[in-house]
């Protein structure tokens, strides 16, 4: 009776630790909120907008990133970036979508870093409560050059994704 109790008991403790979820295998959030960059040498202090998930195919999903900064009204001096990359994935370099727009008064700029200039990134947390990122990078846009230097992007999310 006493070696059945074991077995069972190693049985379910082993149950147990299979059981585990992916996500709480992944770090825990213990980012500090942080979202800014330097453009052209200037701090930016850039604020969360909104977030979202895409089903590419079965067990793949992609992660869109929006974050703003600058005056909406009345006259409008705005930046903004909106960044796809791989749901729970980290590493350097794998951020599909890097765009950036720049509104100033009635003069609007929209570019992707990815596909018109150079990005370097690096996705340090990527959970279903938190999203880490470090950036750099430069464009030339109407023959004027934006270099993105120091960029971080820490945050926490309000609710989990499920």
């Amino acid at each position: 009776m006493k070696k059945l109790n074991k077995i069972l008991i190693v049985f379910f403790s082993l149950f147990i630790l299979i059981s585990c979820s992916e996500e709480e295998k992944m770090p825990n959030c213990s980012l500090v909120e942080k979202i800014s960059m330097k453009i052209n040498g200037e701090l930016k202090e850039f604020e969360y907008r909104g977030r979202g998930i895409v089903l590419i195919k079965e067990g793949t999903y992609i992660l869109d990133f929006s974050i703003s900064a600058g005056v909406f009204n009345p006259i409008q001096d705005s930046y903004g970036l909106y960044l796809e990359l791989p749901y729970k994935k980290t590493g350097t370099d794998l951020i599909q979508k890097f765009s950036y727009s720049r509104i100033k008064d009635t003069d609007s700029i929209d570019v992707d870093f990815i596909q018109d200039g150079e990005l370097e990134s690096e996705i340090t947390v990527n959970t279903n409560s938190c999203l880490g990122i470090k950036f750099s990078g430069r464009v030339m846009i109407n023959n004027q050059e934006v270099i993105i230097t120091d960029g971080v992007i820490n945050h926490i999310y309000d609710e989990p994704i499920e």
